[in-house]
């Protein structure tokens, strides 16, 4: 069974799939910078306070952060060039700043 295949029949059965996950990071990525933006601008949304927009923003950090680790450890590794040859090759990551 192809693994597009086996994808459709999860999706069917209404279980969580990659692409749930890289849904859910994306929109947890959106929602954190623009709530960040909002707080550094001193902009108010959704009527919340400063300290709880500051909660947000680090709910939404510690909750994308979640979710790409469990994203992340469903894939398989992929050998580097650099694991090859022995070295230890640093993937880049895209951090999302926090609140001071």
């Amino acid at each position: 069974m192809s693994e597009q295949n086996q994808e459709v029949q999860t999706e069917e059965a209404g279980l969580l799939t990659k692409r749930d996950f890289m849904v859910a990071c994306q929109a947890l990525a959106e929602t954190h910078n623009r709530y960040l933006e909002a707080f550094q601008a001193e902009e108010e949304i959704d009527n919340y306070s400063r300290d709880e927009m500051e909660h947000a923003i680090q709910n939404t950090h510690v909750t994308f952060m979640k979710f790409q680790a469990i994203l992340e450890a469903s894939e398989p590794q992929q050998p580097t060039v650099d694991d090859l040859t022995g070295d230890i090759a640093e993937e880049e990551t895209q951090d999302i700043p926090e609140v001071k």
